[in-house]
């Protein structure tokens, strides 16, 4: 058979696995239909055009005809591939990308390494057409740790590799040289959590707002020379005692030279066993000072002097006087 006829025959297979499902519409017997049509000579040149980038193409598919004997995942994953060579060869990156993203995770799912391989290098070509180098690094090193049972897979994908690296920038390719793929995600993990908005980025604090302004009272109460695994001893012990000597700094002065004390002595392991004394409810009583709202437990000499109320009888003349006032300036409007 002819490359012009195998190409036919892959076109008309990719055309049927994409005819609409009766069940649900929107996808297709085996593959969604492109967002776009595209004719059947369309599929057809696109393949035979891009041969011979996708070398081994043909073996990827071959026995499509019988595919009803093998799993769907392992179909669909290489119709993909093959129709992403398509969608590219003819001018149409943006189906590409979306054809060859399912292929890949077909291909993860399945048991074909050759599929992985394929997948994963025509993955990279897309992303390095884009500009997106790192993502095709890491694309292309998938289709490296494949293993393909086709040799010239791997090989393809491993110069492609050698190419795509080359264009990193400084950062991502000291990254992939120091830890290979790990390391680059661990870069790009990095460079997306630097891209986020303050608000939006992860903290490993709780309340890093509120550690922070902590932290401020802290160095104003008892300077900025304290040192720092005192300082997390401090907002580590309970929240209610902390606020409480804030506001009355000689005691927070008195707990943080009690933690330098273990400091040096000891090491930061025992100081962060150490916990803070606790205050008593005569601390409590001696900084905030005696109670004065409504007397309750407070002492004789402290409560709060009220006026007498007044006689019942001096508030009966007073409701009377105001209801005479309001007669007369009723009868001042007649």
């Amino acid at each position: 058979m002819s490359r012009a006829a195998q190409a036919e025959e892959l076109a008309r297979t990719l055309a049927r696995a994409a005819r609409r499902n009766a069940l649900v519409p929107r996808e297709g017997l085996l593959l969604r239909p492109p967002s776009a049509p595209m004719s059947q000579s369309d599929l057809a040149a696109g393949i035979e055009k891009s041969r011979d980038e996708a070398q081994g193409l043909s073996g990827l598919v071959e026995g499509l005809a019988g595919h009803e004997s093998e799993g769907k995942v392992h179909t669909r994953a290489k119709l993909y591939v093959l129709r992403a060579c398509a969608c590219r060869a003819a001018g149409r990156p943006v189906q590409a990308l979306e054809d060859i993203r399912r292929a890949v995770v077909y291909a993860r799912e399945s048991s074909c390494r050759l599929c992985r391989a394929h997948a994963g290098y025509v993955l990279g070509i897309l992303e390095a057409d884009r500009g997106a180098h790192a993502v095709a690094v890491l694309a292309l090193q998938s289709a490296c740790d494949a293993r393909p049972e086709e040799p010239a897979a791997g090989v393809r994908a491993a110069r492609k590799l050698a190419e795509v690296v080359g264009r990193l920038d400084g950062p991502q390719r000291a990254a992939f040289d120091a830890g290979g793929a790990e390391g680059l995600r661990r870069r790009l993990d990095v460079e997306a959590h630097e891209r986020l908005p303050p608000f939006l980025r992860p903290s490993p604090e709780k309340y890093p707002y509120y550690t922070e302004w902590t932290r401020q009272r802290i160095a104003q109460a008892c300077g900025a020379e304290l040192p720092e695994p005192v300082v997390r001893r401090l907002l580590a012990m309970n929240a209610d005692d902390l606020e409480l000597q804030m506001q009355h700094p000689s005691e927070l002065c008195a707990t943080a030279g009690e933690l330098v004390e273990v400091l040096a002595a000891r090491g930061e392991a025992a100081l962060m066993e150490t916990e803070p004394r606790r205050l008593s409810w005569q601390d409590v009583q001696r900084l905030k000072g005696p109670v004065v709202g409504l007397g309750i437990a407070a002492p004789a000499d402290v409560a709060p002097q009220r006026d007498p109320p007044a006689p019942a009888a001096g508030r009966i003349r007073a409701v009377a006087h105001q209801e005479e006032m309001a007669m007369l300036e009723l009868n001042s409007l007649d």
